[in-house]
């Protein structure tokens, strides 16, 4: 009877540590995807802003012809 307690809790012990595992395993596809993530939305506001700049660019451009057309 010692022994098959034994083997129960071996085999307990055994599953929490491939479960443990597994959860490591899983914590690090997280980080590696909040980098990923990270890098993505940098490269988004960055465009969003080059866009910004592009738009205020063309603004300022229509403004300086309709001003020059009212000359």
């Amino acid at each position: 009877m010692f022994m098959h307690g034994c083997s129960v809790q071996d085999e307990k012990d055994k599953k929490i540590r491939e479960l443990s595992m597994e959860l490591g395993r899983a914590n690090q596809q997280i980080a590696q995807c909040q980098e990923q993530l990270k890098i993505i939305l940098k490269y988004i506001e960055q465009h969003a802003n080059h866009l910004t700049k592009s738009v205020q660019k063309i603004v300022e451009n229509v403004k300086e012809v309709e001003a020059e057309g009212q000359e």
